[in-house]
């Protein structure tokens, strides 16, 4: 009979919950410090989920690997089978508990314990290296943390000095706009005054005017009356001293001044010769 090359399973028992990789959920290879996290970022947080996806690869690779192994035992099992079921129809006996004497077997299980042990120590390197630039990140992202701390304080007092101005200038905006309102005031009081005291100058004035017209008429008045008067005593001082005698003219004259002696003076010339000679002042001006 020839030597069928084959590979077979290790048929030493193994403890309850054994697996080609360490446990995942041991720390070593699954959590990581927070030592060093003391802000969580985008790229803290990138980094980490990478972290926990090659852990998850590396948990379906075991899977994987459990359940070729799993597969490669039965399709073992099915060989043994076959192989046992030939040699008892050929009449040799095999003794399944004695191992098998081939080195491809014993090979195959070392290739797999070196692939499987590569494959972690593969891992452990990638999770050092991902723990170092967690690290590395949150040193960066403690600095940035201290500067941002730094900037957030100087513009906080930044901002109490700009409020506390912006306060003093809305206090002297409103003492600006208070005083205003008071000059505002005292202005329009003092055009009131100035407009009174236009007012009342033009009615002195308008009476005034009156007054001085009053005055020209009086006056006129006056001029006639002492004209007429003159000569009617002119007239009657040459006829006594030269006795000549005009008696058309003297005539004309006399009677000139009797009408004049005969009409009443003018009302306003009575009483201004009345004022006048009481001595008091009125709005018509002194001759």
């Amino acid at each position: 009979m020839s030597d069928h090359s084959f590979s077979r399973p290790d048929p030493r028992p193994r403890p309850p919950g054994h697996s080609l990789f360490k446990d995942a959920s041991h720390d070593q290879y699954n959590t990581l410090s927070s030592d060093h996290i003391k802000v969580p970022t985008s790229d803290l947080l990138g980094a980490f989920t990478r972290l926990t996806e090659q852990n998850a690869e590396l948990k379906a690779r075991v899977a994987h690997v459990e359940r070729v192994r799993h597969e490669e035992r039965q399709r073992w099992d099915y060989e043994i089978l076959r192989l046992r079921t030939i040699l008892q129809e050929n009449g040799l006996p095999w003794d399944l508990t004695r191992p098998l004497t081939l080195n491809s077997i014993q090979e195959s299980e070392e290739k797999r314990r070196e692939s499987e042990q590569h494959a972690l120590e593969q891992a452990n390197r990638q999770t050092e290296q991902l723990k170092r630039k967690l690290k590395a990140v949150g040193a960066k992202l403690e600095g940035k943390q201290k500067n941002w701390d730094h900037a957030k304080k100087a513009f906080r007092e930044k901002n109490s000095e700009l409020v506390a101005e912006i306060r003093d200038l809305k206090d002297e905006i409103a003492r600006n706009n208070q005083q205003r309102i008071i000059e505002k005031e005292e202005w329009n009081l003092e055009c009131r005054r100035l407009d009174d005291l236009v007012s009342e100058s033009e009615t002195r004035r308008e009476r005034e005017e009156c007054a001085w017209k009053e005055a020209v008429e009086i006056l006129d008045e006056m001029v006639y009356r002492e004209r007429v008067e003159k000569e009617y005593l002119a007239s009657t001082l040459r006829v006594i001293r030269l006795g000549i005698c005009d008696d058309e003219e003297q005539e004309e004259k006399r009677l000139a001044f009797l009408k004049m002696q005969a009409q009443p003076e003018d009302s306003k010339l009575e009483h201004w010769r009345a004022r006048m000679q009481l001595g008091q002042k009125s709005s018509v001006p002194s001759l």
